[in-house]
């Protein structure tokens, strides 16, 4: 029944936003309609160009002269966008011969001057003559387009964010053409503040570059000046690339720059390689994490320097960060401590840095004390930021007091990572809002304070939603400003460190409500789903599932975002209880996902079978049904899994799972 109310519910979503157009286009300005009218009928002329375009000037200026008009309103008219993007392309294929024309068209170039001036330019018409003017190798006039695109970008109603990347790279690419290229000078060239290079928007360059019909000639000069670019960042701007580039990075971006800093012809550069395995294992990449570390020792003769010894620390924590049992991880940990820095005698205070770190990753917060107290020499303890990221894992550990904290602390806070964690700590004891103010204000605001990061706002919203008069009806995204570019990444914070249920469910509920931050992409409510289960609340997951897939404003139901969390915190509630019960939960959600899906996802096959296997191997009871679970639905899936796919498991997790002899493993699987 499931499945065939949420069909409803989507051919009635379908039927309302037909309805919603129809209405809104019945209601618009009658001097729209007549404009969209006049410019279809004046474009049906597909020969002559020059005509087209002189009936779309009489068009525009008499509904302007007439009153009924004003530049604002052309502004915002954006319904013939598309179709005026035709002109320039019927423009450009007239020119090369590719259309048959008996006059002499007008050029990309003076039908976007008309557009411009009639108002009806957009950014995808000025990207079209960017990409005509490259193609013919123009680079001086497709910069003059770019300065004309400023002038409109200033006077639009609203910029258009993300998607001006690639006007911004047709400008790059054009810049490439004329010379040698400097990242400072193109940073001026495309208006971005000084000193901000993550705005150049490299990436985008490398994906365009040979999409623009460039000669083989004008491809070697951009492409030579994206390596240019790449070792400016690299080499000369390291520390601005490793501070604030990398952090931010995406896997792609990640991954293009790793490739970039392997073609530098030079010495081994340990903190680069650093950089690049802490930010692989920062997004979970931590198999390309160990690839630079294995090829930075290569490089380094097989001896790991200072930098890479410490990176490597943080990187197998980051491996047993979600491990459920984090022992075996702080083993490893001890392990690459003993091995590397203890044999080598002197220990540095960035090396103990890098292990208070690994241990506070891990949440081995007693750890941190106790490696404090009695490894770290005295005279360390005098480095400020090992000071003070020994009192971030202090901060953690609920036995020491907020004031206690607080006297410790240096007379400035300079580790953003210990200022979020007193911010949390205030947050989590229910400190008063005034308190929270003014420590924030003290360090977050004024010339040389730090800079919030998306878990200092969120933090924000655990405060605000705390000290709250009514918190049913807190709204989380009118509490506090957050910057439009960290929506999501603020949301993302908040969901990682509450741990309040109720919360977490009024911060699902004001996103609906709000229809910000994106809240029914099946992404975000995967993550609302899997902070319920941290939290230690599954009903409260459950019910915001089911009530995300009845929802008629739910953009996607079920699939493998929302589903994945469902089958990973059941899964999970079996390993931590040894609870059996929770197998049904798993046929529940299995039989959902196999109407969804015609294989089940190796996810859900890798989480079931670990639970199973968990169960087995502490000799649980389990029921008759849950035997016929396993056995008639758990284990044909994996068999087919690993015939149609190659997907194979652990060898360890069947060796458990028959420690019970009422589940039969097919032959193939063993």
């Amino acid at each position: 029944m499931l499945f065939s109310r949420a069909s409803k519910i989507r051919v009635s979503q379908l039927l309302r936003r037909l309805q919603s157009t129809v209405t809104s286009r019945g209601a618009a300005r009658p001097e729209m309609v007549q404009l969209e009218a006049k410019l279809a009928e004046a474009m049906q002329d597909k020969k002559d160009l020059g005509r087209v375009m002189t009936a779309l000037r009489e068009t525009v200026q008499g509904l302007v002269e007439s009153g009924g008009l004003s530049d604002r309103a052309l502004l915002r008219f954006n319904t013939v966008t598309n179709d005026l993007g035709k002109l320039l392309e019927q423009s450009n294929k007239q020119l090369s011969g590719e259309i048959e024309t008996d006059t002499v068209p007008p050029t990309p170039y003076e039908i976007l001057a008309t557009l411009v001036e009639l108002k009806l330019a957009r950014r995808t018409h000025y990207e079209q003559v960017m990409l005509y003017l490259l193609a013919n190798g123009d680079a001086q006039a497709a910069l003059g387009v770019w300065v004309k695109y400023l002038e409109f970008a200033a006077e639009m109603p609203q910029r258009e964010g993300a998607e001006e990347t690639y006007v911004m790279a047709y400008a790059s690419i054009a810049y490439f053409l004329l010379g040698t290229a400097d990242v400072d000078v193109l940073l001026q060239l495309l208006k971005r503040e000084a000193g901000q290079y993550k705005d150049i928007p490299l990436f985008r360059i490398e994906q365009l570059q040979s999409q623009l019909g460039l000669t083989e000639a004008n491809l070697a000069k951009v492409r030579e000046n994206i390596s240019v670019i790449h070792k400016q960042l690299l080499v000369d701007k390291k520390d601005y690339f490793l501070n604030v580039i990398l952090p931010d990075c995406y896997y792609p971006l990640l991954n293009s720059y790793y490739s970039r800093y392997l073609e530098l012809e030079s010495p081994l550069d340990e903190e680069l390689a650093a950089g690049f395995m802490t930010n692989f294992s920062r997004i979970g990449k931590h198999t390309m994490a160990m690839k630079c570390y294995n090829n930075a020792v290569k490089k380094a003769g097989g001896k790991p320097g200072l930098a890479l010894k410490n990176a490597l620390l943080i990187v197998v924590a980051r491996m047993g960060e979600n491990a459920v049992n984090r022992v075996n991880a702080t083993r490893r940990i001890e392990a690459v401590w003993n091995s590397y820095f203890r044999e080598d005698g002197v220990i540095d205070a960035s090396s103990y840095r890098a292990l208070l770190k690994a241990l506070i990753i891990l949440k081995r917060f007693d750890k941190v004390t106790s490696v404090w107290e009695l490894d770290i020499p005295e005279e360390l303890k005098k480095d400020s930021a090992l000071l003070q990221t020994y009192l971030e894992g202090c901060a953690h550990r609920s036995n020491v007091s907020l004031s206690d904290l607080l006297k410790q602390l240096p007379e400035t806070v300079t580790d953003v990572n210990l200022a979020n964690a007193i911010l949390l700590k205030m947050a989590n004891t229910s400190e008063s809002i005034s308190a929270f103010d003014s420590f924030y204000d003290t360090t977050f605001k004024g010339p040389r304070s730090l800079k919030p990061t998306p878990l200092t706002l969120a933090t924000r919203l655990m405060i605000g939603y705390a000290t709250s008069s009514d918190p049913s009806k807190f709204n989380f995204f009118e509490y506090t400003p957050i910057p439009r570019a960290m929506k999501n990444a603020v949301a993302e914070e908040f969901l990682k460190v509450c741990s309040n249920s109720d919360a977490i469910r009024r911060f699902y509920e004001s996103s609906k409500a709000s229809m910000k931050l994106d809240v029914f992409s099946s992404r975000r409510v995967g993550k609302i789903i899997e902070a319920s289960f941290n939290a230690g609340d599954w009903k409260t997951a459950e019910a915001i599932f089911k009530d995300h897939i009845t929802t008629s404003n739910a953009k996607s139901q079920i699939n493998v975002h929302t589903l994945l969390p469902l089958i990973a915190g059941f899964s999970n509630l079996i390993l931590r209880n040894n609870e059996p019960s929770f197998l049904s939960k798993l046929s529940t959600y299995w039989q959902l996902a196999s109407r969804v899906y015609k294989t089940i996802p190796f996810e859900f096959l890798n989480k079931t079978a670990t639970a199973i296997a968990s169960l087995c191997l502490k000799q649980a009871k389990l029921a008759d049904e849950h035997y016929n679970f396993i056995n008639a639905v758990v284990m044909p899936e994996l068999v087919r899994s690993k015939k149609e796919h190659g997907y194979v498991l652990n060898a360890r997790i069947y060796d458990s799972i028959t420690k019970d002899q009422k589940i039969t493993v097919p032959p193939e699987l063993l």
